[in-house]
């Protein structure tokens, strides 16, 4: 649906259906270099590309295993598109990439895959313990942010402290900095082979082999912004020294990676959403009072 800047009702793009501009569930979408809504379908496997008036531009179904199917993409200022997805097969060509890669390059109209990059064991902490492997499958990929340097921001969805920006070096990506963050913890996870603590993931492979991982999570990522002056915010959900509670914290960056300011949100869980325009931050949470809230933030002053 289509808002103005005052939150009156304007229009909506697409409709419930399976036909052309259609959609059984809600698509992803985001915006082109061109200003076009281009929605990708992971129902139907298919993109769909719209102007801003909802007219339907041109459409796109990949063959089998010819897309990595992700909730997060955006397209790169050369036109390159990138998609983050936990690791998993991308293609019947290379079967291994599902283990090794966060990120996966295509071209402008999504027909040819470029390249994937980000090896995940480099970027996870604990990558290659079974316990990652297996909450892997269920958490997030991480969240990144485009930059107004045509570079982008990631962090792990087990944030371990660290925020690393990417950028286009000779048609690859690579990271050029690291920005380090605040935890509270030494680790953002603690993987326990004895199975001794709280938390436990279980599930059944393709043959029917039972794959079993114990640890705990004490620092994830909730999301990235990039304000209008080149600051950066991040969301984290910490847990909190000697307790059994999440608390979530933000971290402030100056333009070059420097940790300015942290500070708690002491009552409110992130746990659903988080958006941005124009230096407003949109945050869906709850709280133990009220529930399920919607919080407003304006940026105010400097």
């Amino acid at each position: 649906m289509v808002f103005s800047p005052q939150g009156k009702y304007i229009r909506s793009i697409g409709r419930v259906g399976r036909g052309p501009g259609e959609f059984p569930t809600g698509p992803k979408f985001n915006f082109t270099n061109k200003e076009e809504i281009v929605a990708l379908d992971l129902e139907l496997q298919r993109l769909t590309w719209f102007s801003k008036e909802g007219e339907i531009l041109s459409e796109y179904t990949p063959p089998v295993s010819g897309v990595v199917w992700t909730e997060k993409f955006f397209q790169a200022a050369n036109g390159d598109n990138i998609m983050l997805k936990k690791p998993r097969r991308i293609g019947l060509d290379d079967p291994e990439n599902y283990r090794k890669y966060v990120f996966h390059r295509y071209s402008n109209s999504f027909e040819d895959h470029i390249d994937s990059f980000g090896k995940f064991e480099e970027l996870s902490p604990e990558a290659n313990s079974e316990f990652v492997e297996l909450i892997n499958t269920r958490m997030s990929s991480g969240h990144f942010v485009k930059t107004g340097e045509g570079g982008f921001l990631y962090a792990p969805a087990m944030y371990n402290g660290k925020i690393y920006k990417f950028e286009n070096s000779d048609n690859k990506w690579i990271i050029v900095d690291t920005f380090e963050g605040h935890i509270h913890w030494e680790e953002a996870v603690e993987p326990d082979a004895e199975g001794s603590m709280s938390m436990l993931f279980q599930y059944f492979d393709g043959t029917g082999e039972e794959q079993r991982g114990s640890g705990i999570i004490n620092s994830y990522s909730i999301g990235l912004i990039e304000m209008s002056d080149g600051k950066v915010l991040h969301f984290s959900g910490q847990r909190m020294v000697d307790q059994d509670s999440i608390q979530t914290m933000i971290e402030v960056f100056n333009p070059d990676g420097d940790l300015i300011g942290t500070g708690p949100f002491d009552e409110i869980n992130i746990h659903i959403n988080l958006s941005f325009l124009r230096d407003i931050i949109l945050l869906y949470g709850w709280t133990k009072k009220t529930g399920s809230i919607l919080l407003i933030i304006k940026r105010i002053g400097r």
